[in-house]
């Protein structure tokens, strides 16, 4: 068995077990999509987290047909190298976003972290993401 835990519970599961939890933060605010951050696992299965990421990249292509890649490339967060990639999208209902996510690997699992907000709030909202991955440890 291994230990997984999430906040303030704890609790056991099969060896073999994928953690394929899903953490979601919504931001306050008068937007009118609030900001967010979404922090998804799955098993790496032997890729690399430029490949995860080309796939991710598709599904959102899939999931908003006007997404672009504005940028992407290797960096560092909480000491570990990822893979980040800048979308821009808009939404069915016309809202221009931004998203941004970082590919890192824990153990055998990559990690996305995921943060989107209104284009034309960004430059603030921005602000928000720079604090959480600053703030970001893993402990694997």
């Amino acid at each position: 068995m291994k230990h997984v835990r999430y906040g303030d519970l704890s609790f056991d599961v099969p060896e073999k077990w994928l953690d394929a939890s899903v953490i979601t933060l919504v931001g306050a605010g008068e937007d009118a999509q609030a900001p967010n951050v979404v922090i998804s696992r799955e098993g790496l299965a032997g890729r690399t987290l430029k490949q995860v990421s080309l796939e991710t990249a598709a599904e959102v292509k899939s999931a908003a047909k006007t997404a672009k890649v504005a940028s992407e490339g290797p960096c560092t967060i909480g000491g570990r190298e990822c893979y980040r990639v800048e979308h821009d999208l808009i939404t069915v209902d016309r809202a221009k976003l931004k998203q941004v996510q970082y590919f890192f690997t824990s153990g055998d699992d990559v990690v996305v972290l995921s943060f989107t907000a209104m284009k034309d709030t960004w430059a603030r909202r921005s602000k928000n993401l720079a604090a959480i991955v600053q703030s970001l440890s893993i402990d694997a």
